[in-house]
């Protein structure tokens, strides 16, 4: 049986997105999204090397890193035009990172996706559960109860991308690639597009609590 750091990688996936999406975003949040999905995407490319992964899970990993590959040329276009980079070879090596992918040379892919991701690290300043006060842990406890427990509290693990136990894998994921899945692969309504409908501090909250408590039964 896979393990839950390997399996985790499908626990908060993202759908996949539209350019249409993308674009109507604010430049600030696509700052601080693309390295985030640089993190996702470098676990994701790992967690294809483990030999324990199900066929259907595979699969399933496979697709999501194929939808991210597929939008990262546009975030890091919109990271270039917000950092006012005039010169930069990062959109060469987003497109020769999407050839490899497709050569299915997998131990290539994750090590030149790792090396891109500790290139542009995501930044967890006020998103780290040490930065969560009281307040924003009980916040926490409440939206995992509101909104986290209806498809977290029982996985199925015959499904392409189970929804796995989140106290189980806040406790055994790193916290970048953790704070990143939280950041990426929760968003709003359709009205705020992919823009994360938590605070910072909320996801704080959230991954204190998530590290701290016991799943209620």
């Amino acid at each position: 049986m896979p393990s839950l750091r390997v399996i985790g990688v499908y626990t908060l996936t993202a759908a996949v997105l539209s350019v249409a999406v993308i674009l109507s975003c604010q430049a600030n949040e696509q700052t601080r999204r693309f390295p985030f999905e640089l993190e996702i995407l470098a676990a994701n490319a790992h967690a294809l090397l483990s030999p324990t992964l199900a066929r259907q899970h595979k699969q399933a990993l496979k697709t999501r890193i194929a939808s991210s590959l597929g939008t990262l040329r546009i975030l890091a276009r919109e990271y270039i035009q917000a950092k006012h980079l005039s010169k930069t070879d990062l959109l060469n090596r987003i497109d020769a990172l999407q050839d490899v992918f497709k050569s299915k040379k997998w131990q290539y892919f994750a090590t030149t996706s790792r090396k891109l991701a500790n290139q542009y690290p995501a930044v967890l300043n006020g998103l780290l559960p040490a930065d969560a006060k009281p307040k924003d842990i009980s916040s926490g406890r409440r939206i995992y109860q509101h909104l986290c427990i209806g498809c977290h509290e029982n996985t199925d693990m015959s499904q392409a991308s189970p929804a796995l136990n989140l106290f189980d894998i806040a406790k055994t994921q790193p916290q970048p690639e953790f704070i990143a899945r939280l950041v990426c692969g929760v968003h709003g309504t359709p009205a705020v597009a992919l823009h994360n409908p938590f605070s910072d501090a909320e996801i704080a909250g959230l991954t204190a609590y998530l590290l701290k408590g016991k799943q209620p039964h």
